[in-house]
């Protein structure tokens, strides 16, 4: 398992670490985000107050905390790591007013990355840039019942200025060989694209855009030959004319967003 898919299952299944430290917050918060997602699909004022708790019980944990506390996970990650990662920018605001987490900016984790670097793969909102024939259920489902947040509310370009307001790094070169590492994504083209891009969180969300239209396409096509095999087992007055089955066809592309192809 690559690391960075890794990284999706070690947020959904938590940190290991009471929910009163700074990693237990960060894992608390990505497990309230998951449920809420599952009960409701989330609104902008209930991760307002989500992201508010957070903030509030990482402040707590904050002051605290020993001044020699271990600021490293099995994984050589630091909370800003972590946050920076699920994309939690409002954590990531709290933790570089500490001194202890600041001082941690630019440090590397196993797998050579900084926490600016993993804001810049976003894997939360990228992973189907790096994984498009992802199957795992354990990360496929949290990636989807999670989507909403990070498509309203646009969490890495914040963490990402957070970042480099404080003084990070911000090359992406590491990043960029991590990912043609560990990705699965054989589309050569966008591994050029990766490799060649300015701006590479830009890059990979458009890539992973373009990899969940595709899949819904397919998936409206599927509907729509099933439909029509439907059809031709109909017979007399109960049989749709053309006329109304591709009206059908095009509203089935329409309530997904697309525009019906030429036929």
């Amino acid at each position: 398992m690559s690391s960075l898919l890794g990284l999706l299952l070690l947020a959904q299944s938590g940190f290991a670490q009471s929910s009163d430290d700074v990693f237990g917050v960060i894992s608390k918060f990505s497990g309230d985000l998951y449920t809420l997602g599952e009960l409701t699909g989330g609104s902008e004022a209930e991760w307002t107050q989500l992201e508010q708790s957070s903030a509030d019980k990482l402040k707590l944990a904050l002051a605290g905390m020993d001044q020699d506390a271990d600021l490293l996970n099995a994984k050589g990650r630091t909370p800003l790591h972590e946050a920076s990662a699920l994309g939690f920018g409002h954590l990531v605001e709290v933790m570089l007013q500490d001194d202890r987490l600041l001082a941690l900016l630019d440090r590397q984790d196993q797998d050579s990355l900084t926490a600016f670097e993993h804001a810049l793969l976003a894997m939360k909102e990228n992973l189907l840039a790096c994984h498009p024939r992802a199957e795992n259920p354990f990360v496929l489902v949290p990636y989807y019942v999670t989507l909403p947040y990070y498509e309203v509310r646009q969490p890495y370009p914040k963490v990402q200025a957070l970042l480099q307001s404080a003084g990070a790094k911000t090359g992406s070169d590491t990043a960029k060989e991590v990912w043609a590492a560990w990705c699965t994504q054989d589309d050569e083209d966008a591994r050029a694209q990766v490799s060649d891009a300015v701006n590479l969180y830009a890059t990979l969300k458009e890539i992973s855009q373009n990899e969940r239209d595709a899949a819904l396409l397919a998936e409206i096509e599927k509907q729509a030959d099933l439909y029509r095999e439907l059809v031709q087992n109909l017979s007399g007055a109960s049989r749709p004319s053309a006329e109304e089955v591709k009206l059908f066809i095009d509203q089935l592309y329409r309530d997904k967003g697309f525009e019906p192809p030429d036929e």
